[in-house]
């Protein structure tokens, strides 16, 4: 009986450490990323130069001389419930992102966007049924609206057969530097893309005026900048020199669908 309870508790102990594992993997923590080598003065950067006119869901977007990008948003759909005077929304939509480089090399990007919001209402029923007009007379008391987050996989026609999974949320208030908010991975590379404003110290706004408090997202592999992006400012993506074109086809595309 001994022995049957040893190996019970023995196999309970195994099962517990692989699903920690699974968690691990699947998920991240919003710590802070530690960067060792940030980018140089010398970095590539490319302009994004958006289009003038919107048409419906697609847009074209030229990437400096690096490409160009078609960017395709599907109908967004919202579920609202209502518990106990609180109000639940959740708001999805389908986006993709066909990058198409200088030598023909293009990449893929498959994604959903998965928006929150909270809201009470304060509705007065006698007043609605003094003006009977059908339409109810509410007060938003309160709204929460919760960063946007963003689901996705990159591929590429190149020589690089795995796909990328990409997951990443948008942090637009109570700014911590370094905050990681986002991952990018094929199971064996990682890249951990972080919120930043690029202080003076750091060496990409020597040949960049007026960047300073400016709200990047940098992408960040083994404590390595390998590029960053603007954030409702400048529209530009910065590399880090010497990047292979692959890798330079990813980050791009992954960092478009956050200037969008």
């Amino acid at each position: 009986m001994t022995n049957r309870y040893l190996e019970f508790f023995g196999l309970l102990k195994t099962n517990c450490l692989v699903l920690f594992l699974l968690i691990s993997t699947f998920s991240f923590a919003q710590g802070n990323v530690t960067v060792y080598e940030g980018l140089p003065s010398d970095s590539e950067k490319l302009e994004l130069i958006l289009p003038k006119i919107y048409w419906f869901s697609k847009s074209k977007i030229t990437v400096g001389n690096f490409g160009e990008a078609t960017i395709k948003e599907g109908i967004s759909s919202t579920e609202t419930t209502r518990k106990k005077g609180v109000s639940y929304s959740e708001t999805k939509q389908k986006i993709s992102i066909i990058l198409k480089g200088s030598d023909n090399k293009s990449c893929y990007l498959e994604a959903r966007t998965v928006q929150k919001d909270e809201f009470v209402i304060k509705s007065d029923p006698i007043f609605n049924r003094i003006l009977d007009l059908g339409i109810e007379s509410e007060e938003i008391l309160r709204m929460d609206i919760f960063p946007k987050t963003y689901l996705g996989k990159i591929s590429t026609d190149t020589n690089d057969p795995k796909p990328w999974d990409f997951i990443l949320t948008t942090v637009e208030q109570d700014f911590i530097s370094n905050l990681e908010v986002g991952i990018l991975t094929t199971g064996d590379r990682t890249i951990y893309v972080i919120q930043t404003t690029l202080d003076p110290l750091r060496k990409i706004n020597e040949n960049s005026e007026g960047l300073t408090n400016t709200l990047f997202y940098e992408f960040i592999e083994n404590g390595i900048s390998l590029g960053a992006v603007t954030y409702d400012s400048e529209n530009a993506i910065w590399l880090k020199p010497g990047l292979d074109k692959t890798t330079k086809l990813i980050l791009c595309t992954a960092m478009l669908s956050i200037a969008y």
